[in-house]
């Protein structure tokens, strides 16, 4: 899979980021259930509106994996990168470019009709932001 293009994944819509390994984790894993069963997901915070979760798995880099649950479902045919999510991963290009460390996008994709999924790199020793204020 090729970088910033939006594609499918096992038959729902998928943006691709610039990390290294994004290619090869998703096509490890031909679908959305397949990543799941095929790595550990570790819930982190759980939200009405968004959720974080580590995921692993063997001899793959471990992810942060954000989910924006939107209240209605979106209609056929609309925007993978709209919404909250399209603008958290618009955010991260446009830091990336500036030269701010960031986590690397891995991809963003639609696992649900009102759920989207940002996996972004997990750096180690990273400590929120809020704890820095």
């Amino acid at each position: 899979m090729r970088s910033g293009g939006l594609q499918t994944w096992g038959g729902r819509p998928v943006r691709v980021g610039p990390h290294p390994e994004a290619g090869r984790i998703l096509a490890a894993f031909p679908s959305w259930a397949a990543f799941r069963a095929g790595g550990t997901v570790a819930a982190f915070k759980r939200d009405r509106k968004t959720s974080l979760s580590w995921w692993s798995a063997p001899g793959f880099a471990g992810l942060a994996l954000k989910f924006y649950h939107d209240r209605f479902p979106a209609p056929p045919g609309w925007p993978l990168a709209v919404g909250r999510a399209g603008r958290s991963w618009r955010a991260g290009a446009v830091l990336e470019a500036a030269g701010v460390p960031v986590p690397r996008r891995v991809f963003l994709a639609r696992v649900g009709p009102r759920t989207r999924v940002l996996a972004l790199e997990r750096l180690a020793g990273a400590r929120p932001l809020v704890d820095l204020v």
